[in-house]
Order: C-alpha cells, then structure tokens, then sequence
C-alpha cells in the first residue's frame, strides 16, 4: 500500500463530498484515481485505433488477415491467432495499452444486424 498525503485545503474540500456519498475520503480517490486510470488507457486505445486506420491500407498489404499489436503507432507484434499474439504482447508491455486487432479487408468492420418484424403491434 502506498499513502498519499493530501495537501488540508484540499482535504476540506473533499470532506463534504465524502460524507454526502457515505464514503470515506480515501475511498472517494481511490475510485475517482482509477476513473481517470480507465480513461488514460481507452484514449491511448481510441489513439492507436486512430493510427490503425490511418495506415490500415499499408497494413493489409503486409498483414492481411493477420492479428496485430500496435503500440505507439508501430506494429510490435502480429500472427495468426488472437490468444497467441495477446499472451506475448502482455509478456512484453504487461500491463499497459496495446491495441490488438486482426486486419480484415476494411479498417472497421461493419456488421448489420437483422430485427424480426413482428406481423401485429404488441398492445
């Protein structure tokens, strides 16, 4: 466990907002700490999607139905199975951001979903 010493003003400040949650001060940052964890990690992901289709027709010349690990905007790993390439990948970068995708003929796939009609309006 690693303790962090709020500055007072601070902890004034967060001592309403705790009580009006029912929770203590510590656990009110720790949530809002890995909150703001999550949503560093999906914007590095939506960044690297971002990369990937930018340079999707240079992937697919060279990976065409290959699964990829991009990271930093390179290629750091690719085969063939999904689970494979994942195992190295969090080998090599544990935990951090790595998005991994297989290179289909479109940079974004795009799935259609059917709906049965129903032949009377429900009541």
């Amino acid at each position: 466990m690693t303790i962090v010493t709020l500055r007072p003003k601070l902890a004034e400040q967060l001592r309403p907002e705790a009580e009006r949650r029912q929770t203590s001060i510590e656990e009110m940052v720790n949530d809002w700490l890995e909150d703001e964890l999550w949503e560093q990690r999906n914007k590095k992901i939506h960044e690297e999607a971002e990369r990937y289709q930018a340079m999707h027709a240079q992937l697919r010349a060279q990976y065409a139905d290959k699964v990829i690990a991009m990271h930093a905007g390179e290629v750091v790993d690719s085969g063939d199975e999904l689970l494979a390439v994942y195992l190295r990948v969090r080998e090599r970068f544990g935990d951090e951001p790595v998005l991994i995708t297989r290179v289909g003929v479109e940079a974004i796939e795009t799935y259609t979903i059917r709906s049965p009609r129903l032949e009377a309006p429900l009541p």
